[in-house]
């Protein structure tokens, strides 16, 4: 009997190789799998993900491996969760993590919801992450093809939803997974990854898209300024800034970044790379996966940004609020992202970052410091 035994799981298929994989190695492992692809843009072109090529390769999967497959309509709270919210994000002066909001919102809740109504308790996805148990206790950790770890976008789940995701392919390589898929003969086999965000595809560019959905100057003009307190020029909103930006529209002179931006007052804040690094972040709040497992005072590894390096930091409460406080600087780290809490390769939790403290104490010191 298989490591399934007939348990029935819901597998989210994107039409891609990995979630495809991740449904056939469950089929082998003896468990009762149901295939759903979510339908969040209603997108008839493109065939990397999010369309009905999409879709149409999904079901084709399915139909290989003798298993039944569901689409589900979810354009609406995708649209309203996800995509408004990375618009707005924008609108005030922030830096959004839409694959988080994705997980978050729509996978690991909407998603878990439907399995259980089709009577699965277990949900698959193709995240490069995996499940491991240390000492009787269940945790979220690193997948072992650390080129394509994907664990920092999970740093969302919460403890319930642990116990009932499984990630099939989180033991793989990359290499290992299309060569399953070939010897299979899935349709999916030799699919380009997507590495876009899904609802950008047909856009330029973010700020083509942000500008069709506010509008040009929905935000009101601004300055941009940079650390000496000169006026280089005027922009015309925030939302088409993020914290380490090189490009601001306007000559400075030099090489500068985006180091801060102030919403009240539209001002955007640039100069030299001197001024990314920060020492301190605060998060809106903490999401801790598995309970326990983070405890004030401890130090963990901190990654700020998908494909970051991670570095050591304190988790201390500072009026009850958590602030991690960083052993060696991060650069641009942006305010509306995730900083995400390792220790080795276990993803004990994160949240989303308020607000961030350069790495000298007032910005002053570090104009005065500035040649």
């Amino acid at each position: 009997m298989g490591a399934g035994s007939n348990r029935r799981v819901v597998v989210a298929m994107s039409g891609g190789v990995d979630s495809s994989v991740a449904a056939l190695l469950l089929v082998r492992q003896g468990y009762e799998v149901i295939g759903m692809t979510a339908d969040l843009l209603g997108r008839t072109t493109g065939g990397r993900c999010c369309s009905l090529i999409a879709t149409g390769d999904a079901k084709r999967v399915c139909e290989r491996l003798g298993i039944r497959h569901y689409t589900v309509n979810l354009r609406e709270p995708f649209s309203r969760m996800v995509i408004e919210s990375f618009v707005d994000y924008y609108r005030r002066g922030l830096t959004p993590n839409p694959c988080i909001a994705c997980n978050r919102f729509v996978k690991f809740d909407l998603m878990l919801r439907i399995a259980r109504d089709l009577g699965a308790e277990l949900l698959a996805t193709g995240h490069y992450a995996r499940t491991v148990e240390r000492e009787g206790r269940l945790y979220l950790a690193r997948g072992a093809d650390r080129s394509k770890d994907q664990s920092y976008f999970l740093a969302c789940i919460t403890p319930k939803q642990l116990g009932r995701l499984i990630f099939p392919v989180g033991e793989l390589t990359k290499g290992e997974v299309r060569g399953i898929a070939e010897e299979e003969g899935l349709v999916t086999a030799r699919k380009p990854e997507s590495q876009d965000i899904c609802f950008l595809e047909d856009y330029r560019s973010r700020r083509e898209f942000i500008r069709e959905r506010l509008g040009a100057g929905a935000n009101g003009r601004g300055l941009i300024v940079d650390y000496r307190g000169r006026v280089l020029g005027e922009h015309e909103g925030i939302e088409h800034f993020t914290i380490g930006q090189r490009s601001i529209g306007v000559s400075a002179g030099e090489r500068v970044y985006v180091y801060r931006i102030d919403p009240e007052s539209r001002t955007v804040y640039v100069g030299p790379r001197f001024l990314l690094p920060v020492r301190q972040i605060r998060l809106r709040e903490l999401n801790e996966i598995t309970p326990g497992s983070l405890q004030p005072g401890e130090v963990y590894q901190v990654q700020a940004r998908y494909r970051q390096r991670p570095v050591p930091g304190r988790l201390v409460l500072d009026g009850g609020q958590p602030l991690i406080e960083l052993e060696e600087p991060l650069e641009a780290v942006a305010p509306g992202q995730w900083a995400v809490l390792y220790r080795e390769e276990l993803v004990l939790g994160g949240g989303e970052i308020a607000s961030t403290t350069l790495e000298a104490e007032f910005e002053e010191e570090l104009v005065k410091a500035s040649p």
